[in-house]
């Protein structure tokens, strides 16, 4: 008896047998081996690590899963906690992995070591044929690394400096500038977590080129084609029925190449150029003057003032500008005028009522003076006016830029002269050492840009100012005088007390100076001011002397 009955066919009349009996065999046999080899497979490969596996320099080839992700965690958790040394334009940085937060993810590096679950065929192969050298599974805290890396980059980024054009001579000079640098963070990041999967302890990290916004090509071309013959000759403006000419030399340094989208724009400071062109402007006629004051044979003498014509500093400016753009004959422009008073007219100084002198001041000058500085100084603040309720900055009217004695010597006339005339002193600093020649409390140091000295008018009148030196053979005198109307009655009381001497050193020293000693001690200048013969204020100055030893040389 037969499972199958057998039929026979002819085909080009050549008997064949076809039987699936074998068929079924074959494939009966091939799933058994199949089978067995994957038994064999996964008893033999089971979870283990292919051997000769390494993640980032660690070797964990021939270990169960579970003893390699043990492995791999106490390695890497070690790294966090090591800082990698970067360097970036050659300074160096401590960047520690865990403030970074950078993280190891140990399950999903041994994922891609294992090549699947233990039952997959590919891991079985893997396992049988070896591993190799395979990339830790980083995850980065985005916000953590920017906390850490963006310090560094501020400190070590260099703003580019766009090549830019100089008229500080007149004539237009190229400043080629400079590009800027900048670290990128992508980049960084990249580095930094290599350096860290691999466990290096130092890596560089690159620096990115900034280019500026304008480049040197840019301000050769602006050079050749615009400031070069916009300094080529002088500019012609018509100014009423003047025509006034000015040079390069004069307009020239007031010219700006200004950045615009990437090109050069000729502008021009209207400050700049009205600074330098004063003396032309004044030359012209119609100007309006202020009315002045002025001692002639100890009288006042009024300078009438007068309205005039001038030209706005802006007009002034977009008219010289016009004219340096143009070419040939159209080097010409035209400055529209315009009528304006004096700022103080004769009908105001008069309402100021100032008509005589309210308090003196005359000191006798030693011969070691700088008559040039105190000279100078004194013709600066001679004739100044100040108004009711305004105040007079010492060194913003002298405009004396050294510290020297004479300047000192003159803020202390002043500042006498304002107390005995009872006006408000706002600010005031007496010398730290008494100095011989003014009486206790009655100095007045100024430093540029440090002391001043202050006064304010607190009187409903103007008060004129007028400083003289007085040159007699090696010394000379000081006077500084107060015109206004008298308003103030004033009452001064000097006191001194806690005096210490001072004390007298010998010294026998190669190149020893003598030195003239001082007491210190402390003084008040109290000051009473009547009006109408009622007290109205006291005022309080005190002051602080320190003492200075002499010195006797041998």
């Amino acid at each position: 008896m037969s499972w199958w009955r057998r039929r026979r066919e002819y085909l080009d009349d050549l008997p064949r047998t076809h039987d699936i009996r074998f068929a079924m065999v074959f494939v009966i046999l091939f799933v058994g081996a199949f089978a067995v080899l994957y038994g064999v497979g996964y008893a033999v490969a089971g979870d283990t690590v292919p051997p000769g596996t390494s993640v980032g320099g660690v070797n964990i080839g021939g270990l169960s899963r579970a003893e390699a992700e043990a492995r791999l965690e106490a390695a890497f958790s070690r790294r966090e906690t090591q800082p990698i040394t970067a360097t970036v334009g050659g300074r160096r940085f401590s960047v520690s992995p865990d403030q970074a937060g950078f993280g190891f993810d140990a399950s999903a590096t041994l994922d891609a070591v294992m090549g699947g679950p233990d039952w997959n065929p590919r891991h079985m192969v893997r396992v049988l044929l070896g591993g190799g050298s395979v990339q830790p599974v980083v995850t980065v805290a985005p916000r953590w690394f920017g906390y850490v890396l963006k310090p560094i980059a501020f400190q070590v980024a260099t703003s580019p400096v766009d090549a830019a054009v100089s008229f500080a001579g007149g004539a237009p000079a190229v400043l080629p500038g400079r590009p800027g640098t900048r670290l990128s963070l992508a980049a960084a990041q990249s580095r930094l977590v290599a350096a860290y999967a691999a466990g290096q302890r130092q890596v560089t990290l690159p620096l990115t080129r900034v280019n500026p916004a304008i480049d040197p090509v840019e301000a050769h071309r602006f050079v050749t084609q615009v400031a070069a013959p916009a300094t080529s000759a002088a500019v012609h403006i018509a100014v009423g029925s003047r025509t006034v000419t000015v040079s390069p030399r004069r307009f020239g340094p007031a010219l700006v190449a200004k950045p615009v989208q990437g090109r050069l724009r000729l502008t021009i400071d209207a400050t700049a150029l009205h600074r330098s062109t004063a003396a032309l402007l004044a030359a012209l006629p119609g100007r309006p003057r202020s009315a002045s004051l002025a001692l002639d044979a100890g009288h006042l003498v009024v300078r009438p003032s007068r309205s005039g014509f001038t030209v706005a500093p802006d007009v002034w400016a977009k008219a010289v500008l016009r004219a340096a753009t143009g070419k040939g004959s159209k080097r010409t422009a035209t400055a529209r005028t315009q009528k304006v008073q004096p700022r103080l007219t004769t009908a105001a100084l008069d309402r100021l009522r100032i008509t005589e002198p309210v308090s003196t001041v005359s000191l006798r000058l030693p011969v070691d003076t700088n008559f040039v500085v105190l000279d100078g100084a004194a013709r600066a603040l001679d004739s100044t006016i100040i108004r009711p309720g305004a105040s007079l900055s010492f060194l913003k009217t002298v405009r004396v830029g050294a510290d020297d004695q004479s300047l000192s010597t003159l803020s202390s006339a002043v500042f006498g002269a304002a107390l005995r005339a009872g006006l408000a002193i706002t600010e005031v600093h007496p010398r730290a050492v008494a100095t011989p020649g003014f009486p206790p409390a009655m100095d007045a140091q100024v430093v540029p840009g440090k002391q001043d000295l202050v006064v304010a008018d607190n009187t409903p009148y103007g008060v004129f100012v007028h400083a003289q030196v007085n040159r007699a053979g090696p010394t000379g005198q000081l006077m500084v005088q107060l015109w206004s109307t008298s308003y103030w009655k004033v009452s001064l009381k000097i006191s001194r007390s806690h005096l210490v001497p001072h004390l007298v050193r010998q010294s026998s020293a190669p190149g020893c100076t003598p030195q003239q000693g001082s007491d210190g001690y402390d003084a008040v200048v109290a000051r009473t001011r009547y009006r109408d013969g009622s007290l109205v204020a006291t005022d309080d100055l005190p002051v602080h002397y320190r003492p200075v030893d002499a010195v006797v040389c041998h």
